[in-house]
C-alpha cells in the first residue's frame, strides 16, 4: 500500500442540511464537511451517518484535540443499546451479536476512549448505530493500535484532528459482492476504513487506512492508502467541505 501524508484535493461541493443550518454551519466539528447529508439528529460530540440496509452506520465524524481528550468518564457504566433515531427497519438490537454463528466484536466507529471528557458522549458511543461487526483479533489488535495512534496525533501541541471512520464492503476478485450477515441481517464489513485530517498550527495533512476485516499480520503502515483510494473503496466524499 502506498504511504502518504498529503494535502486532500478538492473533489467537489456537497449541498446538505444539518439540523436547521446549512453547509456553512460554523461548528468546528463540521469545518471540513461531512461525507453526506444523512446525519442522525440531534448531534452529540460526534456525528453518525444514518445506518441503511447494511444496518451499520455509514460513517462517523469526530473532532479531537488535547482538551477534548482529557477526562475520566468511565466506559464501565455504559451499556450497548439501540438508537431510537434510526428508522425501525434498520435498527439493531443486542440480539444481532448474541445470535451470531461465530463471535464478532461490537466494533466502535467513534471510539469510546475519544470521548472520556463527556459522560453523555461516552454513553452515546455505545449505541448500535455506532457499531460494525469486527473480527475480534482485528478490533483488539491493529484497529485498537490505530485508535491510539489517532489520539496521540490529536494530542500534539497546536493540533486538531478530524476523524472519519467507516465500514466498507468490497467485491471479490470476480467483481461480485455477497454480503455476509449476523443476526437481524447486519452486514459484516469486508474492510474498515479511517481518515485522519490534521490541522497542525494551520498546516493540513491527511492519512488514510484501509484494513481488511480479518486476522491481520504486519504493521499499520502496511495498510496506508491515499484519500482517493479510500474514497473509491467506500463511495464517500470524505471531508467534502475542504477548500
Amino acid at each position: 500500500m502506498l504511504r502518504i501524508m498529503s494535502w486532500l484535493a478538492l473533489l467537489g461541493f456537497l449541498t446538505w442540511t444539518y439540523a436547521s443550518g446549512t453547509a456553512a454551519d460554523p461548528s468546528p466539528l463540521l469545518r471540513y464537511g461531512a461525507p453526506d447529508s444523512n446525519i442522525l439528529q440531534p448531534p452529540d460530540d460526534f456525528l453518525i451517518g444514518t445506518p441503511d440496509r447494511t444496518r451499520c452506520p455509514r460513517w462517523t465524524l469526530e473532532r479531537l484535540d488535547s482538551r477534548a481528550l482529557r477526562g475520566e468518564a468511565s466506559r464501565d457504566l455504559a451499556n450497548w443499546h439501540s438508537d431510537p433515531r434510526v428508522p425501525k427497519e434498520w435498527r439493531v438490537t443486542a440480539k444481532a451479536y448474541a445470535e451470531a454463528e461465530q463471535p464478532y466484536d461490537r466494533g466502535h466507529l467513534a471510539c469510546a476512549a475519544n470521548h472520556a471528557n463527556n459522560a453523555a458522549a461516552m454513553t452515546a458511543t455505545f449505541t448500535f448505530s455506532n457499531t460494525m461487526p469486527q473480527v475480534p483479533s482485528l478490533n483488539r489488535g491493529l484497529w485498537s493500535q490505530l485508535e491510539r495512534q489517532v489520539r496521540d496525533a490529536a494530542r500534539q501541541p497546536k493540533t486538531a484532528a478530524w476523524v472519519i471512520t467507516m465500514p466498507i464492503w468490497r467485491p471479490n476478485k470476480a467483481g461480485t459482492l455477497t454480503a455476509q450477515t449476523i443476526g437481524e441481517g447486519v452486514w459484516i464489513p469486508t474492510h474498515c476504513g479511517k481518515a485522519l485530517l490534521l490541522d497542525s498550527d494551520g498546516t493540513l495533512s491527511l492519512q488514510c487506512w484501509l484494513l481488511p476485516n480479518a486476522v491481520l499480520a504486519g504493521k499499520l503502515d502496511d495498510y496506508l492508502v491515499t484519500g482517493d483510494q479510500l474514497e473509491a473503496a467506500s463511495g464517500l466524499d470524505i471531508f467534502s467541505g475542504l477548500p
